[in-house]
């Protein structure tokens, strides 16, 4: 476990020569290393089954799922996210991890 941002990606790091900054910290926590680095991957659109376990990428899905189901409960009940959780869903079907 690492202190962790909680949703460590692309957009949060900010590069200048030599000086790394990690921004946006309103949720920080104890959290998996590998699930950062989920976050991170996906949003750099890197195939994140193709560098991190199964494991690692199943709970980052559902990690994922968890939240836009609570978005969607809270915020946009109509339906907005139902496209979204049918997608996560079907990548997780895909790691056939037997969940």
């Amino acid at each position: 476990s690492v202190y962790s941002n909680g949703d460590l990606s692309a957009d949060n790091i900010l590069v200048q020569g030599q000086d790394i900054r990690i921004i946006d910290w309103q949720f920080p926590r104890v959290a998996s290393f590998q699930l950062e680095m989920f976050n991170l991957c996906s949003s750099l659109s890197i195939e994140t089954r193709s560098v991190l376990s199964k494991a690692t990428v199943a709970a980052g899905l559902l990690c994922r799922i968890r939240w836009f189901v609570e978005c969607a409960d809270m915020w946009i009940p109509n339906g907005g996210y139902h496209a979204s959780i049918v997608s996560l869903l079907t990548l997780l079907a895909e790691l056939d991890i037997g969940i």
